[in-house]
């Protein structure tokens, strides 16, 4: 339980925003993150001394306790010299990253942490870049430095190259995501004292700037480790010359933003309207005067509450009793319970301004990526940006309970975990009639389905299967539909998308939030395929990283990419069309669809392409299977390190699992091996390396891109597919 002390002293902090401080901790799994949040618990008096970092107060779900890793995000709100910070603690295993995306909507600084023997792995990379384009400014917290002492006896001359290392490639990411401007800015060097330098599990940790003033010498720690064993006296000498949470505290305060300062870079990114109009100039100065909006990034289950939702406040104030309205779901109602979290606790409070982390229970059709606005300026708001997530679902099971009786039961929960978690989906396979769960990782199914289980209902569930997507090679001629029963035709033409701009979309440096001209630019620049009339045209970017452009005599000047009803009922017509795909009925990916020319009746815009979605994938269909169709495959990207001695066995394995090696980079304690390999040859993969290291090895995989299966190989998949009538 935690001890919630000077809530009045908190609660008056919360009403001036100078004195807010926002910001995540995210790192890759087991770098230190939860260790760390005990330590900043612990000075602020919510959990005591002796027990920080064994408490895990932010990993409350008993799944969470049980494997030593954060699965949700949790929230709490701490005080430090007069500064009422707000610490969000987040996931670091790959299949929970949909979770940091969110979190990252409401913070304005993130602590990365990054073990100083592991250094920078793909999932630190990951998060760190959607932090970036979030612009979520960083703090770097070099962990486990007690590591590089005991573990692998390095000098302190070596320690500080690994260190000056580990900085290099952390700045080369920043580098990589941000404008030149804001990285000279957000640059990571000790001098600026936005890197701190530790071991969370001692407690100790320091930045430049404390070094320097305290007089003390880094040897001083070294000569600790030399001295003692005890890890108690390890963390009281530590912490006497250095103390971690007085590093970490010091520097959030100094060097994150005030919600006000953040917000008048941030808006732009993440806020769709005019920064110009009276709402704009509100969520710039992060008004608590101004209109009330609140942003919605998560949705939790309370046996107690029901349906609570959590967001940031960005502009106004907000108060039990107010009248708001969903600008999505265009439902207006009124504030019954408002709170603030404190882990697994909600502290209820009556008002709240600008700038704080909130929690809102009763309204039962709120969603996540909601946009909330006061009631009186429903008509004038505009929502947020939608919360971009960067991995997709690549593996998929069957789920069914033992006891049929209890199937509405299990959907029910099916429906909650789909939405409470953005990289779970959940669908039911229209021809064999499965419930079907598909996510990033083995480990995201598992503990759904014993969330299921928990709730009292037995599963059974089938073994992984994963997730292809279907293509072309070559380009149609063009094509001429006119519906039988209905006044529709449509010209056009579609081939296949181009390498490069898959890989722009899918690092997000292409997405509907650019205007005409910046789109235009970035493929212009970026591929010949591309010629000024098409680069001026695209008008929706689908799911699967398929794009449609017009360059109909509709697409206008004056209409430009704009929604239009007719354009509107076009790309929803081929959305529900490339939800399922000829060869296994999996999702089309990576098309170019150019429209041509097109007709439509009135009466059918406001009936839906439904109507005519069966005739328009008939003709689709027999066009696109003499394009010569493919199937692409997922592939994971895999870090290894692991002792040098292993790196053979090791390589070969992930040779004969259909991989490949990309880089190897040793030191003269470990080997850093960058591979690519087959997420269908993954499963036992875990069990494969530990047998092939000794248990010495630790490794990571994240979906990387999908690739073409051999032809051998694609047509086992489509008889398999088509003889078990099962298609994902």
């Amino acid at each position: 339980m935690v001890h919630i002390k000077n809530k009045e002293k908190m609660f008056q902090l919360m009403e001036d925003v100078q004195k807010i401080r926002n910001f995540g901790i995210i790192a890759h799994i087991d770098h230190g993150k939860t260790t760390l949040s005990d330590i900043l618990l612990a000075k602020s008096g919510i959990i005591s001394k002796s027990i920080a970092g064994d408490a895990r107060v932010l990993d409350y779900l008993e799944e969470e306790q049980r494997r030593g890793i954060t699965i949700i995000t949790a929230n709490i709100s701490l005080i430090y010299k007069e500064h009422i910070i707000n610490l969000v603690d987040t996931p670091g295993h790959v299949d929970f990253s949909g979770k940091v995306a969110r979190a990252l909507r409401v913070i304005d600084g993130c602590l990365v942490v990054i073990d100083a023997v592991e250094g920078v792995m793909v999932q630190t990379e990951i998060l760190t870049r959607h932090a970036m384009s979030e612009r979520v400014k960083p703090i770097l917290f070099i962990n486990k430095i007690d590591r590089l002492i005991k573990e692998l006896k390095l000098s302190e001359d070596k320690i500080q190259e690994r260190l000056d290392y580990i900085i290099k490639m952390f700045n080369k990411i920043l580098e990589n995501t941000l404008p030149p401007k804001v990285f000279n800015e957000w640059k990571i060097t000790p001098h600026k004292n936005n890197i701190i330098f530790g071991s969370a599990l001692h407690h100790w940790g320091f930045t430049y700037k404390q070094m320097m003033t305290s007089g003390k010498k880094f040897d001083s720690i070294i000569d600790i480790y030399h001295e003692y064993d005890d890890i108690r006296l390890i963390r009281k000498k530590g912490y006497e010359l250095f103390p971690l949470d007085v590093a970490v505290l010091e520097t959030v305060v100094e060097y994150i933003p005030n919600p006000k300062k953040a917000q008048a870079y941030r808006i732009p990114k993440i806020w769709k309207g005019k920064i110009d109009s009276k709402i704009g100039s509100d969520l710039i100065d992060c008004d608590p005067s101004g209109t009330t909006i609140v942003g919605i990034n998560k949705i939790i289950s309370d046996q107690h509450s029901g349906r609570i939702a959590i967001g940031r406040l960005f502009s106004g104030t907000i108060e039990v009793g107010d009248n708001l309205f969903l600008l999505n779901n265009k439902e207006d109602f009124r504030l019954l319970n408002l709170y603030i979290y404190m882990g697994a606790n909600k502290i209820p409070i009556k008002k709240i301004g600008a700038g704080n982390i909130i929690a809102i229970s009763g309204v039962n059709d709120i969603l996540i990526g909601e946009t909330l606005i006061d009631f009186g300026n429903r008509k004038e708001g505009t929502s947020f940006e939608k919360i971009k997530y960067s991995q997709d679902p690549v593996i998929t099971v069957s789920i069914e309970p033992y006891h049929p009786r209890e199937l509405n039961e299990m959907l029910e929960i099916l429906e909650e975990l789909d939405e409470e978690d953005p990289n779970l989906q959940v669908s039911i396979n229209e021809e064999t009639g499965e419930n079907l769960m598909s996510g990033i990782g083995e480990l995201q199914l598992e503990l759904a389905a014993k969330e299921i289980e928990k709730k009292g209902i037995k599963l059974i569930t089938s073994d992984p299967m994963v997730l292809y997507v279907e293509t072309i090679k070559n380009g149609s001629k063009i094509i001429h539909f006119e519906s039988k029963e209905y006044t529709f035709f449509l010209k056009y033409k579609f081939e296949p998308l181009d390498d490069h701009t898959i890989s722009l979309i899918q690092n997000d440096t292409l997405n509907r939030t650019l205007s005409n001209e910046e789109i235009s630019s970035i493929l212009l620049n970026s591929d010949e395929s591309w010629n000024e009339l098409e680069s001026e045209s695209v008008v929706s970017f689908l799911e699967k990283n398929n794009i449609i452009i017009d360059v109909s005599k509709k697409c206008s000047n004056t209409t430009g990419r704009g929604s239009t009803p007719i354009r509107d009922f076009i790309i929803d017509l081929f959305q529900s069309l490339f939800n399922k795909g000829p060869l296994i009925e999996e999702n089309i990916f990576g098309l170019k669809i150019t429209l041509l020319e097109y007709e439509i009746e009135e009466s059918l815009l406001n009936l839906g392409p439904i109507l005519i979605l069966d005739e328009f994938r008939d003709i689709f269909y027999n066009q696109f299977l003499d394009l010569e169709p493919v199937l692409l495959e997922p592939i994971y990207k895999i870090q290894i390190t692991t002792p040098p001695k292993y790196i053979g066995k090791v390589s070969n394995l992930i040779e004969r699992k259909r991989g490949r090696i990309e880089n190897i980079n040793t030191d003269s304690s470990y080997a850093f091996i960058i591979g690519y390999i087959p997420v269908s040859e993954s499963f036992n993969l875990a069990d494969l390396i530990r047998s092939k290291t000794s248990g010495w090895a630790f490794w990571q995989t994240i979906f990387s891109h999908w690739s073409e299966i051999p032809k051998n190989k694609m047509n086992e998949i489509i008889n398999e597919r088509r003889t078990q009538n099962t298609f994902p």
